[in-house]
């Protein structure tokens, strides 16, 4: 089965990732999430006027 080799073969690629670049993933999507957040709230307040 391709999807059952395809697992195996990015398992372990993904234990191998350092915890640090994982955090730092992680803060960079958090920015986004408030970015997006902000922009969405500008957003709902434009359209309230």
């Amino acid at each position: 089965d391709y999807n059952l080799s395809a697992s195996l073969y990015f398992r372990p690629q993904v234990k191998k990732t350092d915890l640090k670049q994982l955090i730092m993933k992680q803060k960079e999507l958090e920015e986004k999430l408030h970015s997006l957040q902000y922009a969405f709230q500008h957003k709902l307040t434009s359209l309230n006027l």
